[in-house]
């Protein structure tokens, strides 16, 4: 996918809210600088800036003190960007359940409505795939020679990129080229998400495998879809949780689905932590979908494992200020995954006492096409004193490599730069301590880049100062693009300093967000490789310990089933065709049925704005933990 001709992705943060509002306003520049909207009660904001004047303003940000981050540019089909106003479009009627995954089958049995006398429906109400071009996904349809009418595929109002579809829509009278056009009656002259569905119905039976085929949208042309499956087990009917036999659940008032897909896969490069702008801008896609005092719920399938693991981060704060803001109208809640990276040996940590060093092995495999990006953060009295030194295979370390604060460092082959180590003076990913990145190439050449070396490269950290300082180290997740069949290919730490501590997901620091970690369900104990916090496992996790420490948590904020026994790992879901079911474990798994138990929470209790009761406490299991458990379905 080529980069984006119209700017690059910001994530920025004010001192405040109101401070966010008048910087927006500052920079944005209608044509050139976009800013979408600053959600309310949220000092950050995205925006996308032209590259020519990127450098200025970027010079101008930090020299007011204004934290921002880059993310990754995507393509954009075109130019045209539409100011944020929903005035004109019709809200979702019902309880807004939010998606942010990848992979929406939204012709699926399961999330349709069905009447008796009445029309095939999908209880999908808006569908927002934010790296797809809307331009190219109405053309198979209208190139079928089968009569088709395409999805109403456009650009998300106050979005300039990605394709959106809606179950209806009430366009503005004013024309905008390049739009689909409504009627004089506001009802849609184009066919929207039930039209499209309907012209594959036949004797009230969807093909499904049609309707995806010309629906422009290329990621459910396969047998399974993570957000399909996550969708199924948070809010699928009926539930996929309930056992043979077991009366149906009630039916449940309106829900409306938002599903906003992420950007997935760019040029060979893991893309897990450079997705934060996109992010929040679909948290402010999914909130604009809701009359403010409908309760809405998302489920957040993202994450990554570098970061400060503290809640500092521009995303974490601006997730928490979103949650509370909205919280003063109608019920919201934001439920995400703790990870699955306890036992993936990404993590690191080790004192470093005043002039001493530590070093860490950090081990990469042949063959492996992704970039791979580690960052060591470095905390305590006087870091500024640390400096970084990283050793190819095979060669000796060089005294003259070691590489300070504000100081970068360049490992070559001949000419050819195939690993850097980077030291920034100002760190805007977290307001504790400082950060070093070290960035290396992929093990085989891409393009005109040169591979680096694989095996077993030499990471040290040296105190240079007087005093402890805390060194913890995290490679960032490279798990391979969902769904294919590549192999595994992270990064990984070898050596006594490996954790399984504080390797929650990055993200899942916050103190308004819901963490879920994953248990099994015919014994109730947390998986070994869902995320964990400071404590780690066992019973060194007592419930009288603090829930945090400097913004770290001690554990997630629930536990909830993600695989229903050894020998049967996983949940089974809903694949993307008819009645087809396929196992996914993990913790986004255990998130959606964490976020089913919300959403019902939330339908029986619709004016309660404040955070939602926590399911009942299981008690200590084993000596392991005291979390609270979403009840199983499964075992005891």
């Amino acid at each position: 996918m080529p980069l984006a001709a119209n700017g690059l992705p910001v994530l920025i943060e004010a001192s405040s809210h109101t401070e966010a509002r008048k910087l927006a306003r500052a920079i944005s520049n209608p044509g050139t600088i976009e800013v979408p909207s600053v959600l309310a009660g949220c000092s950050g904001f995205t925006a996308r800036i032209p590259r020519a004047v990127a450098p200025a303003l970027f010079a101008k940000l930090d020299a007011a003190g204004v934290r921002w981050e880059l993310g990754l540019p995507f393509a954009s089909p075109g130019p045209e960007f539409l100011p944020r106003s929903y005035s004109g479009e019709a809200p979702a009627p019902g309880q807004v359940v939010g998606f942010i995954d990848y992979g929406c089958a939204f012709a699926h049995r399961q999330f349709r409505v069905e009447a008796p006398g009445q029309p095939i429906g999908s209880r999908v109400f808006a569908l927002w795939d934010q790296g797809g071009n809307w331009k190219e996904y109405v053309k198979p349809a209208a190139q079928s020679g089968l009569g088709l009418q395409p999805p109403s595929w456009r650009l998300p109002r106050g979005f300039s990129y990605g394709a959106e579809v809606r179950r209806y829509l009430r366009l503005p009278p004013v024309a905008v080229p390049g739009q689909p056009a409504a009627s004089a009656k506001g009802k849609p002259a184009e066919y929207f998400i039930d039209e499209y569905i309907r012209q594959f119905v036949h004797d009230g039976v969807v093909d499904e495998p049609a309707c995806y085929r010309y629906s422009g949208y290329p990621a459910i042309d396969g047998p399974i879809a993570h957000g399909t499956h996550v969708m199924d087990v948070a809010t699928g009917r009926p539930d996929p949780l309930l056992h043979p036999g077991c009366p149906p659940e009630a039916a449940p008032a309106t829900q409306d689905i938002v599903f906003v897909q992420l950007p997935r896969h760019f040029s060979g490069m893991p893309v897990s932590g450079l997705l934060r702008t996109y992010v929040l801008d679909a948290v402010n896609y999914i909130f604009g979908c809701a009359k403010p005092d409908q309760p809405v719920t998302i489920n957040l399938s993202y994450g990554g494992y570098v970061g400060p693991h503290d809640g500092s981060s521009i995303l974490e704060k601006a997730l928490d200020a979103a949650i509370e803001a909205r919280r003063r109208s109608g019920p919201t809640d934001i439920v995400i995954a703790a990870g699955n990276g306890a036992t993936s040996s990404t993590h690191v940590e080790a004192a470093v006492e005043g002039s001493d060093a530590v070093q860490f092995t950090w081990s990469n495999i042949p063959g492996n096409p992704t970039d791979q990006f580690t960052e060591i953060w470095l905390t305590g009295a006087d870091v500024s004193q640390c400096e970084v030194r990283f050793t190819a295979p095979g060669e000796q370390p060089q005294p003259g490599a070691w590489v300070a604060v504000g100081g970068l460092g360049e490992l070559k082959r001949g000419d050819d730069v195939v690993a850097r180590v980077i030291a920034p003076a100002a760190v805007p990913q977290g307001e504790q301590g400082r950060m070093v990145l070290v960035a290396v190439n992929p093990t085989v050449p891409r393009g005109a880049r040169a591979a680096a070396p694989y095996g077993r490269w030499t990471l040290e950290v040296r105190n240079c100062g007087t005093q402890a300082v805390q060194a913890s180290a995290w490679i960032e997740r490279d798990d391979p693009v969902f769904p294919t069949a590549a192999g595994p290919r992270q990064a990984r730490f070898e050596g006594p300093h490996v954790a399984s501590a504080n390797t929650l997901n990055s993200l899942g620091h916050g103190t308004s967000t819901i963490l879920v970690g994953g248990y099994v369900g015919m014994s109730g104990r947390q998986l070994d490789y869902s995320g964990r916090g400071y404590l780690g496992k066992g019973p060194n996790a007592p419930c009288s310990v603090p829930a945090r420490i400097n913004g770290a948590r001690a554990r997630p904020d629930w536990l909830a089933v993600c695989e229903e026994n050894p020998a049967l790992p996983g949940i089974a879901a809903a694949g993307v065709f008819g009645t087809e079911r396929y196992r996914l474990p993990g913790t986004s798994i255990a998130s959606a049925a964490a976020t089913r138990y919300v959403v019902n929470q939330r339908a029986a209790n619709p004016t309660a704005t404040g955070p939602v009761t926590a399911p009942p406490q299981r008690g200590d299991v084993a000596g392991e933990d005291c979390m609270e458990r979403v009840p199983n379905p499964f075992g005891p």
